[in-house]
């Protein structure tokens, strides 16, 4: 998938103004590292057996409030590191 289509997938998911169960909705990003690889399990652990995805900035009411000036927000490459030094059944590693 091109970043195109992931942005008019993760629009639509958006739309339909509910979580489902590859998605989640988080308004700002965890502040405990424990409560984020949960999420990250869940996801990649999840019943539609598809890629999972964990959106930010995104409110309770499904608007869009953004993660710009976040404290806690971390990129995909410090997403990526902190998943490193996990251990997971197997070896495997979820994909972020």
């Amino acid at each position: 998938m091109n970043k195109e289509e992931l942005f008019y997938e993760i629009i639509d998911l958006i739309s339909l103004k509910r979580e489902g169960d590859y998605w989640d909705f988080k308004e700002k990003h965890h502040t405990k590292k424990v409560d984020l690889l949960h999420d990250i399990i869940c996801m990649a652990n999840n019943r539609a057996d598809r890629d999972g995805y964990i959106i930010f900035g995104i409110s309770d009411e499904f608007e869009i409030v953004g993660v710009v000036n976040e404290e806690e927000r971390r990129n995909q490459q410090g997403i990526i590191d902190f998943l490193k030094y996990q251990k997971f059944a197997g070896g495997i590693r979820p994909i972020v």
